[in-house]
């Protein structure tokens, strides 16, 4: 099963601070996209988000700002990779159709939700 594959990759790298794997595809009859990832001495960890059929550069970046931020904020690791991969959805959802991929996503309407979390 793929998704056992994912939880013993994560659980693999238990003796790493941290890791986080993103754009795990297949899941759900692919409904979805997925993140897995282990922290140091925890269980793996998988995450899913309804996909959003369209891909936009830059998204890894915003991943990565709000992982860190909600981290910093205390956030247990699969909550922040929960809130950040939400994140990333909601401003795919915010991006007009048409919008020209290569220049990312529109996140300034998707922004006020970072506060609301």
């Amino acid at each position: 099963c793929y998704n056992g594959y994912l939880y013993r990759r994560a659980d693999s790298f238990k003796h790493t601070p941290q890791v986080v794997v993103t754009g795990v595809t297949g899941i759900g009859g692919g409904r979805y996209i997925g993140c897995v990832g282990a922290a140091r001495g925890g269980e793996g960890y998988a995450v899913k988000t309804p996909l959003q059929p369209r891909m936009f550069h830059g998204t890894g970046d915003i991943f990565a700002a709000v992982l860190v931020g909600r981290i910093l904020r205390g956030n247990v690791p699969q909550a922040a990779v929960q809130a950040a991969a939400a994140f990333v959805a909601e401003c795919i959802r915010q991006t007009p159709e048409g919008a020209d991929e290569r220049l990312g996503v529109w996140l300034e309407n998707a922004l006020p939700k970072l506060r609301q979390e």
